[in-house]
């Protein structure tokens, strides 16, 4: 008789032995809820494994988007001088010069970015491809120019954002990956809580053991340490990717205003309003906050939409800048939405994106951020070696009773 056979006959003796307790059905119970939790945890971890480690690094590299892109390309954000010598219409214009087509926004030089930055949707051969002209402040000459979506940190960023497959559902795929992520931390935690006294043990791990308990450790800890930030992010990326129904959500409880342009009274001939009169009179409707991007007005909106950011983060609520809409033609502030004035619903709404990549809480929220998305990629990675280890484990346990029954 087989090892394995006989402990299955001693199990059964001791099933029917006289006076034994029978296992409580409420314990047995819950042992078959826990067994389906770790199933379920098991077996969509497997499924969504490597998706997760890619969502996972990516993540992490956008945390310093803007400071991989300026380091990977120098020359285009290199400056002559750091002194801003043009203003808004200069550079404007100056990237006109390069290409006629309409600019859909301008971005403000600032601390990472110490250029102006044009973004164009230009005409290429009957296609519409999206660029970006950097422009020097000092002296407004084009430092260079190139297809936005082709730079290789904004390969990344779409890598993060809809796998490069938007056209075929990407985009809303990785938010069903949130919930995904928002499950496994969820049923990870709950699997993972350890018996009384036994806390400090399960949220470390040593060194010296044997390679399958120092991933299972990795993995605990990993997934322990992490597990608050992986939910704000899951919450935060399904909110930027469901829009629409995040909003009529967050206004169950508070309204909600939205981004679209205000209405515009009639006016005849061209826009007269220019940038930089524009830059100065949101400058001077939302004092102590810096104009970061502009998007002059176009076919569907006759109004200059203007970002700002804090100046100083700590005198603002939520440090979330201000969104202003200003009459192309009368110079008029037609809406506005600053902190200090927005509903709760609009605060919520506005600070997902600085939540997903750890900016609303500065330096300390994006390490966080940047953390996670490396402990994300090792979870999914040490799940995968841990399965693929006990599945060769079981396999050569099988094996081997099959040669001693044989034998």
């Amino acid at each position: 008789m087989s090892p394995g056979s006989a402990r299955t006959s001693r199990e059964g003796a001791d099933r029917r032995a006289p006076g034994r307790p029978a296992r409580p059905a409420a314990r047995a119970g819950r042992t078959r809820a826990h067994a389906a939790w770790i199933w379920l945890h098991k077996w969509i971890g497997i499924a969504t494994a490597l998706v997760m480690i890619l969502l996972g690094l990516t993540g992490s590299v956008i945390v310093v988007w803007k400071e991989a892109d300026a380091w990977l390309n120098p020359r285009l954000y290199t400056p002559s001088s750091p002194a801003v010598a043009i203003g808004p219409d200069a550079a404007l214009a100056a990237a006109q010069a390069t290409d006629p087509a309409p600019v859909a926004a301008l971005l403000i030089p600032d601390d990472v970015w110490p250029v102006y930055i044009a973004l164009q949707n230009r005409d290429v051969a009957g296609r519409s491809v999206f660029f970006s002209v950097h422009v020097d402040p000092a002296t407004g000459a084009v430092l260079g120019e190139r297809d936005f979506f082709a730079a290789a940190i904004n390969i990344v960023y779409f890598l993060h954002a809809d796998l490069l497959l938007k056209p075929f559902g990407g985009h809303e795929f990785v938010g069903i990956m949130g919930f995904v992520l928002l499950f496994s931390s969820g049923t990870g935690l709950y699997l993972w809580w350890p018996r009384p006294g036994r806390f400090w043990r399960a949220v470390t791990f040593r060194w010296g053991s044997a390679t399958p308990r120092l991933l299972l450790d990795i993995h605990n800890t990993a997934g322990f340490w992490t597990s608050v930030v992986m939910m704000v992010v899951a919450i935060s990326g399904i909110v930027l990717v469901f829009p629409d129904a995040s909003r009529s959500t967050i206004g169950i409880v508070s309204p909600t205003a939205g981004y679209e342009p205000p209405p515009v009274a009639a006016h005849e001939g061209p826009a007269r309003l220019t940038a930089g009169e524009a830059v100065s009179i949101a400058s001077t409707a939302v004092p102590g906050e810096r104009v970061s991007s502009l998007s002059p007005p176009n076919g569907r909106s006759g109004t200059w939409r203007v970002n700002l950011t804090p100046r100083e983060p700590g005198n603002t609520r939520g440090l979330i800048g201000s969104l202003i809409w200003i009459d192309a033609w009368t110079g008029e502030v037609l809406k506005k939405q600053n902190p200090s004035t927005m509903t709760s619903g609009d605060l919520l709404y506005r600070a997902q994106i600085g939540l997903h990549n750890g900016r609303l809480l500065g330096t300390p929220g994006r390490a966080a951020i940047f953390v996670s998305g490396l402990a994300l990629a090792a979870l999914a990675i040490t799940g995968l070696w841990l399965w693929a280890y006990k599945a060769g484990a079981r396999r050569g346990v099988a094996r081997r009773r099959a040669e001693r029954a044989s034998g």
